[in-house]
């Protein structure tokens, strides 16, 4: 996918909220995610929840990652190469911009923590699509964000679909059960629950999603960055506007990637938005940004 640079700050959502935690083992994987301290009850301007921590470093500690010890990795900090092992001399390091990643990858959990995995089914290219809240989305999103997944692309053919799913509060006490691929668009997929990719052309897949304008946007939509040469753009997951009176101004996202390794929290300022086309304007729309959102969410 193409790269967008952001604004990367440290970020802290007022009012962090405590948040009940149940103790089976699958539930390192499930909201609020072993009572992360950056899992928040609620945003800036709603009452969703939210992630509190944005560092372009990635500077996750053992003590403030949501991961078994078992599966944290310390991060090698330069570029990301889009090969199986990213950039590092040390294969066993991946690129998360510094910091503790998660090893949250299906064949080493099964290998160093399968018992927090007891469901797992498979691919989640083949998963049933259902109906779900923005709450159950976010709280899915942020769970990559607080495990720090990292990211591989769509590159990366021979770890597409094998990062774990994590789970809303209210999803089956099965979950997590599907994989999908750890690049920025297999970030939104996984959050929506959705069978596969767009590339993958799973059946019904363009029945799922629809293109909205920029003024519909609520937290749970994502964004189509297109670059200036139409190539694949960088999907992004918005989650509100820095002011509530600007709505087309600066926003906060969680995306996978973005020129910051693992999946994390950043702000996008001055957006230039693409004209509406009801059925996307595709490799016509240049520099500009796409909003689109899953046709099964409940409003």
């Amino acid at each position: 996918m193409a790269s967008a640079a952001f604004v990367a700050l440290l970020f802290i959502v007022p009012l962090t909220v405590a948040l009940p935690h149940e103790h089976r083992p699958s539930d390192v994987w499930r909201f609020p995610y072993s009572s992360n301290k950056y899992v928040v009850g609620h945003g800036m301007h709603d009452q969703l929840p939210d992630f509190a921590f944005a560092d372009e470093n990635g500077t996750f500690t053992p003590e403030t990652i949501a991961c078994p010890a078992a599966l944290q990795q310390k991060s090698c900090t330069g570029k990301h190469t889009g090969d199986d092992h990213g950039c590092c001399e040390n294969k066993s390091q991946h690129w998360a911009a510094g910091g503790i990643w998660c090893e949250s990858l299906i064949h080493d959990i099964q290998r160093k923590a399968n018992q927090t995995v007891p469901n797992f089914i498979g691919k989640g290219l083949a998963r049933p699509a259902i109906s779900r809240t923005r709450e159950n989305i976010l709280q899915r999103a942020i769970g990559w964000l607080a495990v720090h997944t990292p990211y591989l692309s769509c590159g990366t053919p021979k770890t597409r679909f094998t990062a774990i799913e994590t789970c809303a509060q209210g999803d089956p006490e099965e979950c997590p059960q599907y994989t999908h691929t750890a690049s920025c668009e297999g970030f939104i997929h996984m959050a929506w629950g959705m069978p596969g990719a767009p590339h993958d052309n799973p059946p019904g897949f363009k029945n799922l999603t629809a293109y909205i304008e920029y003024t519909s946007l609520k937290p749970g939509d994502a964004v189509s960055i297109h670059s200036s040469k139409g190539d694949e753009p960088h999907v992004i997951m918005f989650r509100e506007w820095i002011d509530t009176k600007q709505v087309g101004g600066a926003f906060r996202l969680y995306q996978m990637g973005g020129e910051h390794g693992a999946a994390n929290m950043a702000v996008k300022t001055n957006p230039k938005w693409c004209p509406f086309h009801p059925g996307g304007c595709g490799k016509k729309c240049k520099s500009c940004l796409e909003p689109h959102k899953y046709n099964k969410v409940i409003e």
